[in-house]
């Protein structure tokens, strides 16, 4: 199975994705979203989901989820301008 990170997912079309993720067979999905009520709702419908509340244009947050998708370090924002 595939990791999936869903942004914005706690919106309707996020929504219907993680509902197909899981129709699908999919196991390991991460949603991020920034209203957190909304998230709440979505891992109440979905137990099997991971949820992290945040931006995802927040650098950290970006990082953090990026890093346990990923399994390893990813650039900060100023080594990739710095290319």
């Amino acid at each position: 199975m595939d990791k999936n990170l869903i942004s914005g997912g706690s919106g309707f079309l996020g929504e219907k994705l993680v509902e197909r993720l899981i129709s699908q067979g999919e196991t390991e999905i991460r949603v991020v979203a920034r209203n957190e009520g909304n998230l709440i709702k979505l891992k109440q419908k979905f137990p099997q989901i991971e949820i992290v509340c945040g931006d995802i244009a927040d650098q950290t947050i970006c990082e953090k989820v990026l890093k346990d998708i990923l399994g390893k370090e990813v650039p900060s924002y100023q080594e990739i301008a710095a290319l």
